[in-house]
């Protein structure tokens, strides 16, 4: 029996789960990071619901998240999970993603060994999307799990297709159809972009293959998801964003080859890619023309779904901080369509010649994103924890993200808050607070310190 397992056990996959745990344990070193951001008061909202039933039935309790035009019920579930089973603890947390992330990387390497019947481009082009700057942004941070996540329920339900598109495949098994629906749904429940590119893909390929029952099923599922949308939050709600008009909506596009490595490398391969795309096309167009057709309407689609969110990319295209989240599923299905070009129709010369290539380009996108985040990680930590550990000192919140602190104060069940932010601190809660206190606290160079001439300035401020 064991003799069996290890015969049956594929090296090269445990190889790409090894390689895995060695980027995100010792160079990305996600889970030894702290709270960030949103996550406390994400976090805090799920400390205060007892039975997980109610995240899908509870309308109430579903727009407490995010910015009110959300509907990620699968996000407020997983960190149900977390608080519910660990405590508060982000340890726990970041492990829960690790999870998740590990999950996700053997998916993708299974589905492109079925489809490529390549070990060594299906272990590249896994790893590859787990080093995209993109994809990085998404894994540290906790309040973007659910786009992971959504991005793993995704790759099951298209295991899952392929299996039932598959000739040795009954015409009908039902309950692999079952579950690959309820995996569409939670994908589609963990955020919206998956509403548009998860069924796009489902349903073109069905078709291609002449399971029209399940391409049926995607349109049925977009419309009790739409129906499902509209008894939680109407239709009126709009994302906290300006909408760009046709002239800036261009320019956005330009700018999202950049993204794809965090440099200018991304227009180099961005060019080498459309290059490659219409050579594939003149030399074996009855191939490539089917998946390139898929993967132009997948670009569509989750453009479709990004439209509010342009605005705010363009302005930080840049830093691949935690915007970057936005284009992460457009990146994907770049790297991951290109991948499957170059691994079925190129040479071995030519797959590791573009490796190469892409990899020179990659790698400092990577180090700058790891290096943006360890940095604004190491100050939100070092303010968080001062300010938890002093509560007899007027903290000065210097974090960009002004809605930290006081989602601390929720998580951490603070009774008597005792910071002013540098977002907003000419107002009633600083005058309070400078009555109280009778000097400002801060951080600098990694060390708190008492600043008199801060605190006379914010008081003569508000006087």
């Amino acid at each position: 029996m064991q003799i069996k397992f290890l015969k049956n056990l594929d090296i090269v996959l445990v190889l790409v789960v090894i390689v895995t745990l060695i980027i995100s344990i010792f160079y990305l070193q996600t889970v030894y990071k702290w709270w960030y951001e949103d996550d406390p008061s994400l976090y805090a909202s799920v400390l205060t619901i007892n039975n997980p039933v109610d995240i899908f039935l509870n309308p109430d309790i579903i727009r407490t998240f995010g910015s009110g035009a959300s509907v990620t019920p699968m996000q407020i579930l997983s960190y149900w999970i977390d608080v519910h089973l660990f405590g508060v603890s982000p340890l726990a947390a970041y492990l829960h993603t690790l999870a998740s992330m590990i999950l996700i990387v053997a998916l993708l390497y299974l589905i492109f060994l079925r489809i490529t019947a390549d070990r060594f481009g299906s272990a590249c082009i896994s790893l590859l999307w787990l080093c995209l700057p993109s994809t990085i942004a998404v894994y540290y941070f906790l309040s973007t799990r659910h786009y992971l996540e959504g991005f793993g329920w995704s790759l099951l339900s298209c295991w899952i297709m392929l299996c039932l598109c598959s000739k040795n495949e009954p015409e009908a098994s039902h309950i692999k159809f079952v579950i690959m629906n309820v995996c569409v749904l939670a994908a589609m429940f963990s955020k919206e972009i998956y509403v548009t590119t998860l069924p796009t893909l489902i349903f073109c390929y069905s078709v291609a293959k002449r399971r029209y029952w399940i391409s049926i099923s995607q349109i049925i599922l977009i419309l009790v998801y739409v129906v499902f949308r509209f008894w939680v939050i109407g239709g009126g709600n709009k994302y906290p964003l300006p909408l760009l008009d046709g002239m800036n909506y261009l320019q956005y596009l330009t700018k999202l080859p950049y993204t794809l490595t965090a440099n200018t490398g991304g227009y180099v391969f961005f060019c080498g890619m459309v290059i490659g795309s219409l050579w594939l096309m003149f030399t074996r167009p009855s191939d490539v023309k089917n998946v390139l057709i898929i993967h132009i309407l997948l670009i569509i689609a989750a453009l479709i779904s990004l439209y509010p969110t342009a605005e705010a990319v363009l302005n930080t295209f840049q830093v691949p901080g935690t915007w970057y989240r936005a284009i992460f599923i457009i990146n994907s299905l770049i790297i991951l369509t290109m991948g499957y070009l170059l691994v079925n129709y190129t040479s071995r010369r030519t797959q590791v010649a573009c490796l190469v290539i892409m990899l020179v380009f990659l790698i400092p996108g990577v180090h700058k994103t790891r290096s943006l985040w360890n940095d604004r990680f190491s100050q939100s930590e070092q303010e968080a924890k001062f300010y938890l550990s002093n509560p007899d000192k007027l903290m000065l919140s210097e974090e960009a993200a002004y809605w930290y602190l006081p989602g601390i104060d929720k998580l951490y069940r603070i009774s008597h808050p005792h910071f002013i932010s540098n977002c907003d601190w000419r107002n009633d809660h600083a005058k309070q607070m400078l009555a109280q206190f009778p000097t400002i606290w801060r951080l600098e160079g990694g060390r708190a310190i008492s600043d008199q001439t801060l605190y006379w300035f914010v008081k003569a401020h508000n006087m």
